[in-house]
Parts: C-alpha cells; sequence; structure tokens
C-alpha cells in the first residue's frame, strides 16, 4: 500500500511540473505575442494617422463682405497680386482677411455714392482697366508661341551677325586728383591721335591706361554686344560705329575718357547663345503681332486744329 501512495505521489507531482511548464510555456507565448503585436499597433496607427483627411483647401473659411472665400480662393488671389500681399497673408491670416474686408466695405460705399461715375475717379478707373487687360493680352501672346529648337537652330545659322560680339581694346584716361578735366581731355586725345596714326594700342594702354586689370593686360577688355545693359548707351555706340582696326574718339565717362579700339567680331557658339536666339525669335515675333494690333486701332480725328500745337507751346 505505501508503495502505491508513493507512486500516486510520484505521479501526481510529475502533473504538476507538467502543468507549471506548459503554464510558462503558455505565458512565454503570449509574451513573445504581445512584443510582436505591439509594434505592428504602433505601425498601423502611424498609417492611420498618415491617412488623415488633408484640409480641403476648397472649404469656405471666411465670409467677406457676403462673400464666401475659400483658402485656396485667398491663395491664388494674393499670388495673383504679388509676393507682398502673399506674405501679409502667411504673417497673419486673420488681420489680412480683416484688412481685405475693410477694403471690400470701402469699395461699396463708394459705388453706393456712386464715385465710380463721378470725376476724376471714372476716368482713372476707365485708364487703369485699359492699361492692365492691355498689359494682360500682351503677356498672353508672348505664351501663345511655341518655339521649336530646330526653329532656334535654324534662324541662328541664318543671323549669325545679329549674335556677333565686338573684340576691343580700352585705355581709361582718369580725371583724378592728379589730372584735372583740362589735362585728361588733352591727354586722351593725344592718346587718340598716337592710335590713329599706327602707334602699337597695346603698348599706349600699358602706358597711358589708368585702369590696372586692363591696363597690365594691354587693355583687353570683354566682348561687347549691343544688348549688354551693364555697359553705357554712349561706348556701345561708338563701338558699333567702328570698323576693325579703328579708334572712338575719346568717350566722357564719370570718372574720365575711355577711348576703344575695335579689334574684330567674334560668333559665338549657338549653344552659348541660344537662349538670346529665343528671345529675338519671340520679340521679332511679338513687333510683328503689335504691327497688326496698331493696324487694327480706329481712331477718327473729328477736329484736326484741337491737334494742332498751340502758341507758346513746345
Amino acid at each position: 500500500m505505501r508503495a502505491i501512495s508513493e507512486a500516486r505521489l510520484a505521479r501526481s507531482a510529475d502533473q504538476r511540473d507538467t502543468s507549471n511548464q506548459s503554464c510558462s510555456a503558455i505565458r512565454h507565448t503570449e509574451t513573445s505575442t504581445m512584443k510582436q503585436i505591439v509594434p505592428l499597433l504602433i505601425v498601423v496607427s502611424g498609417v492611420l494617422a498618415g491617412q488623415a483627411a488633408a484640409p480641403d483647401p476648397k472649404r469656405i473659411v471666411a465670409v467677406i463682405e457676403g462673400t464666401p472665400f475659400s483658402a485656396d480662393d485667398l491663395e491664388r488671389m494674393t499670388a495673383a497680386i504679388g509676393p507682398a500681399v502673399q506674405m501679409n497673408l502667411k504673417a497673419s491670416p486673420k488681420a489680412f482677411v480683416e484688412q481685405l474686408g475693410l477694403l471690400f466695405h470701402l469699395t461699396k460705399l463708394a459705388e453706393q455714392e456712386k464715385l465710380d461715375q463721378q470725376e476724376p475717379h471714372k476716368w482713372r478707373l476707365q485708364y487703369n482697366r485699359a492699361l492692365y487687360l492691355a498689359q494682360a493680352r500682351m503677356n498672353a501672346q508672348n505664351g501663345r508661341r511655341a518655339i521649336l529648337p530646330v526653329e532656334q537652330q535654324k534662324y541662328y545659322e541664318e543671323h549669325k551677325e545679329e549674335f556677333a560680339k565686338a573684340k576691343t581694346r580700352v585705355i581709361q584716361v582718369a580725371v583724378n586728383g592728379q589730372r584735372n578735366e583740362e589735362a585728361a581731355e588733352k591727354l586722351a586725345a593725344d592718346v587718340v591721335k598716337q592710335a590713329r596714326a599706327g602707334a602699337d594700342f597695346p603698348t599706349l594702354a600699358r602706358t597711358y591706361s589708368d585702369d590696372a586689370d586692363s591696363k597690365a593686360k594691354g587693355g583687353e577688355y570683354p566682348l561687347i554686344h549691343p544688348s549688354d545693359s551693364a555697359l553705357p548707351a554712349a561706348v556701345k555706340t561708338a563701338v558699333f560705329q567702328l570698323k576693325p582696326g579703328q579708334v572712338t574718339d575719346p568717350i566722357r565717362q564719370p570718372a574720365g575718357y575711355w577711348i576703344f579700339k575695335l579689334e574684330g567680331f567674334v560668333i559665338p557658339p549657338y549653344e552659348e547663345v541660344k537662349d538670346a536666339v529665343f528671345t529675338r525669335i519671340m520679340d521679332k515675333d511679338f513687333q510683328a503681332w503689335m504691327e497688326g494690333v496698331r493696324k487694327a486701332v480706329q481712331v477718327e480725328i473729328k477736329d484736326p486744329a484741337y491737334f494742332e500745337p498751340k502758341a507758346g507751346q513746345p
């Protein structure tokens, strides 16, 4: 009997151990599963948050003097007016809308009093409207022309001279504390005389020029094109009237006198001037269109005497 009891007790202990091991295994499995599920829940939560609907730009954000405005309306309006107004909207949207409301309300008051039909306001409104719409139409014309690369290349090949740049040398005779106006003018005239008599221009530049950079290079100067906006008009006019080998008269500039010698013309490669080619084609097309518009303008003079210069007027 004692042996049977001991055997039963042993089996009971084994069962308890097996049960404990099973519970531990279950708890371990649950813990592992939760470790896997928790990050997954975090990821899913993030995805759902990312999928939250963005604010509808078409939603009405304000009603100004009876007119509903969406967020998109305000942004498009300020973009059309200009960067400064856009900044005002972004910096303080509520204050901007309040100012817009004030503007609209004052406009309504002016219209109620028919100020837009009274002088001088009606003329100013008519002129400003015409000016704005005319400019808008001209801008639209430029946007309607598609210019293909093959057309640009063809234009360049047929009009290379339009893109030619002048290769020159320059001598700058300064008016300064060491040389007054009279002395500078006299020296400049003498330099021109020597150059036209055949003196070597680079040598003259190294001898007489007061500009350190060009002096050291014998008067070398960057290539010049008639469209160069940084160069004074008087200089461009004088240079492009020359033939290769000729020298300009002294050209008075704020710091003194400039003297140019034209060495020749350089035709830049297409890739260097293709943007200028595009602009040139656009300009010519626009001018042709404008000429047609001018011819279509209808103006009939009823009283020619009115348009004649009056006595005492220039």
